[in-house]
């Protein structure tokens, strides 16, 4: 009866005291609506989030030394790539060295764990390069791309030096944050030992002296040890120089006399000018031997020895340049004639056509030529070379043959002389050849294993857990579902109160 006098009756007014309180009548409905949906998005949040449990990551940033990471190589040419370091090689022996398995945790589950990513330290300097440009409307689709090309090419450039390594553990398994961390310096530790141990990536000579022969200086004529110390002092002096070239060698100072490789080097020149050479001069200033005889002989056969190489050096070098002479006239006689050409004649220069993919053709064949008679020459000069030095050791041996021959009188302060500088020599070559080995040991020690061979950690390890950003998810889903629970709940309960409303 009521609703009909209602719709006889439209322009009568709603009562809104009577609505509000017939709908706090249905404040339960709204109540378990609201939490029903609560429930509904904190339920979908933990079924991501058992799907995903919390873990702690834990991640260092590495960068590495060696100049070749920019072309992909290891110093030695090997061709480097970012999962090297973590090999499961390299991954089983970090487990087995640090004890994994002891902490919880199964081999194959820590492999997998692991993770190796490039990264930019300066990604926002370039992002901020590259943004203002990009956002520029009026650039053309052309120089869009290019801009793109570079900010790739960039990142990829500024990425190549450096990478971060990530350990992720389920957070149910308690490890301690300084236990992560040594687990995670050891794993370039180990790739960079067994790279330079095993592989030999450094590929650097390391250059070790050996031991003086003192029979030779003992129990040898003068002149032998003479010239055997001249020769032990140039071969000590060449390891000398290889660990001055050497980057890390060059850096190291010997404990023991407080002396680096320059000033060893500087030392083994002033004994050579001052001493060795001396020495050696003094054989043709006055004959002085254990036994002449044995001394002669001795020049003899060795000047001998040298005339047959100098003649081997003079033919090989006539051989060389016969070769470089013919093959100079073959070059000649093959060169084409430009003056008779049919586009000389014609008046212009073809750029297409047989004739230019004819001589395009013969480019690498003319670089070959000139490679090779560039290598003739090259020989020939050295030969030429060691031949000057093997005439001047003759010429030498022949002064000091004459000299022992025109006389047998020999002092006893000659004598003397010659002992004692000959001695001095040799216990000053034992001296700096001794510091030259334990400069090259410390240079070896430097490269074999240490944290500064093949990069550095450019950050302290850092430890993250996502513990509280899950439940920080899991607070909004479930905010989120009580509030559209509610909204949903008032919708349900002004619905009910307009349909069942209370007869009269």
């Amino acid at each position: 009866m009521a609703q009909s006098e209602y719709l006889e009756n439209p322009n009568d007014e709603i009562d809104l005291a009577e609505l509000f309180n017939n709908l706090w009548k249905k404040r339960l409905v709204v109540i378990l609506v609201t939490l029903m949906c609560g429930l509904i998005g904190g339920g979908a949040f933990l079924t991501k989030w058992l799907a995903n449990p919390s873990a702690a990551t834990a991640s260092i940033e590495v960068r590495f030394n060696f100049p070749s990471i920019q072309n992909g190589t290891y110093p030695n040419g090997q061709t480097f790539s970012l999962n090297d370091m973590v090999a499961p090689t390299i991954l089983n022996k970090v487990y087995d060295k640090q004890q994994v398995e002891q902490l919880g945790i199964d081999r194959n589950d820590f492999i997998s764990a692991i993770q190796v990513i490039p990264f930019a330290v300066n990604r926002a300097f370039i992002d901020a390069k590259f943004k203002a440009p990009l956002s520029n409307s009026k650039l053309a689709p052309a120089e869009i791309d290019e801009l793109n090309a570079n900010y790739a090419k960039a990142l990829t450039v500024a990425s190549l030096r450096f990478a971060k390594i990530t350990l992720r553990v389920d957070s149910s398994i308690t490890i301690p944050a300084n236990v992560l961390h040594a687990i995670l310096i050891a794993i370039p530790e180990t790739w960079a030992k067994e790279s330079i141990e095993n592989y030999g990536v450094l590929d650097i000579a390391i250059a070790r002296p050996g031991q003086l022969d003192r029979s030779l200086i003992d129990d040898y004529e003068y002149i032998v040890a003479a010239q055997y110390l001249d020769d032990h002092l140039r071969y000590i002096t060449e390891s000398a120089e290889t660990l001055q070239d050497d980057d890390i060698g060059k850096l190291q100072k010997d404990s023991e006399t407080g002396s680096n490789i320059a000033e060893v080097l500087k030392e083994l020149k002033n004994l050579k000018t001052f001493h060795v050479d001396v020495l050696l001069r003094t054989f043709a200033l006055s004959p002085v031997a254990r036994n002449l005889e044995e001394a002669r002989f001795y020049l003899q056969n060795q000047i001998s020895s040298l005339q047959e190489t100098l003649n081997q050096l003079n033919r090989k070098a006539t051989v060389v340049g016969e070769a470089y002479a013919q093959y100079v006239a073959r070059d000649t006689q093959l060169r084409p004639d430009n003056s008779t050409t049919d586009t000389a004649n014609n008046g212009f220069t073809a750029q297409y056509g047989d004739e230019f993919l004819t001589k395009l053709m013969s480019i690498g064949d003319q670089l070959s030529d000139a490679k090779f008679k560039q290598a003739l020459l090259n020989q020939s000069l050295e030969l030429q070379l060691e031949a000057e030095q093997t005439a001047t050791q003759i010429n030498r041996l022949q002064i000091n043959l004459d000299a022992m021959t025109t006389s047998d009188k020999q002092t006893d302060a000659n004598v003397a002389r010659v002992q004692n500088q000959v001695q001095y020599v040799a216990s000053r070559l034992e001296t700096l050849g001794a510091t030259i080995s334990r400069i090259a040991e410390l240079r070896s020690q430097r490269a074999l294993g240490q944290s500064g061979s093949l990069y550095d950690l450019n950050s302290e390890p850092r430890t993250q857990s996502n513990f509280i950003s899950q439940l920080k998810g899991f607070i909004k889903f479930t905010g989120l579902g009580l509030l559209a629970g509610f909204f949903l709940g008032g919708f349900l309960a002004l619905i009910l109160t307009v349909v069942r409303k209370p007869k009269q």
